[in-house]
C-alpha cells in the first residue's frame, strides 16, 4: 500500500463533522456566478471585487513587523500584550491584583481553544467539564469532546441579546474547576473556574 493509500485509510476511523455552515455558506458563494454576490461568511473583510481587505492598522502593524528584525516571541507569548490583555479583560478583579491570574498567547479560534484543552488535561486530568458559549463554532464543542471533556452550552444569547442573567445563573451552578470560554467576536479567552 503506496504512502497516501495507508495514511487514507487511517482517516476512515475518524468521526463525521458535518460541514460548518458559516464555511458552508463560504462555499456557496464561490460557486455562485451572480456577479453581484456578497460574502456573509465568516467575518473576513472584502472589497468590492471579493478580494481581501486588510485595515489600515493590520497593514501598518505588518510594516512595523516585516522591519524589526524580529525574533521568535518567547513560548507564552509577548509579555507586553498578554499584560495589556490581562488588564483589558481583568481590570481592578483582586486575583489580577494579586497575580493570580496566569496567561500565554495562541492563535485565535481553534488553535489556542486545542492548545488551552491539551495543556489543561496535562496539568489537571480531572478536570471535566467545559462551558461554551451557544452560538459557537461546532468545531469547538467537538474538540473539546474529542479530548474527552464533556461540553456544557448555556443559556447565552436571547432574543438577539446577551442574557447575561442566564449565563451567571449556569457558571454559579457549575462544577467546580470547570472550563470556561468565552467568544468575543474572532478573540477566544479561556478561564478555568475554581470554585
Amino acid at each position: 500500500m503506496s504512502p497516501p493509500a495507508a495514511a487514507f485509510s487511517l482517516l476512515h476511523r475518524a468521526p463525521y463533522m458535518h460541514p460548518d455552515a458559516i464555511f458552508a455558506l463560504t462555499t456557496k458563494y464561490l460557486a455562485d456566478e451572480h456577479t453581484q454576490k456578497i460574502l456573509l461568511g465568516q467575518g473576513a473583510y472584502s472589497d468590492g471585487e471579493g478580494r481581501p481587505w486588510i485595515l489600515p492598522s493590520v497593514q501598518l502593524a505588518e510594516e512595523i513587523v516585516q522591519g524589526s528584525g524580529h525574533e521568535y516571541l518567547p513560548i507564552a507569548g509577548l509579555k507586553a500584550f498578554r499584560t495589556r490583555a490581562l488588564d483589558l479583560v481583568f481590570h481592578g478583579v483582586q486575583a489580577l491584583d494579586e497575580d493570580r491570574i496566569a496567561s500565554c498567547q495562541a492563535p485565535l479560534g481553534s488553535g489556542s481553544l486545542y492548545m488551552a484543552g491539551s495543556a489543561l488535561k496535562i496539568i489537571s486530568p480531572d478536570l471535566r467539564d467545559v462551558i461554551i458559549t451557544t452560538p459557537s463554532w461546532p468545531s469547538h464543542k467537538l474538540q473539546f469532546q474529542t479530548m474527552g471533556y464533556d461540553v456544557i452550552e448555556p443559556p447565552y444569547y436571547k432574543d438577539k441579546r446577551f442574557d447575561f442573567q442566564a449565563y451567571l445563573a449556569a457558571l454559579e451552578s457549575a462544577n467546580p474547576g470547570s472550563v470556561v470560554t468565552f467568544m468575543l467576536v474572532h478573540i477566544t479567552l479561556l478561564a478555568v473556574i475554581l470554585l
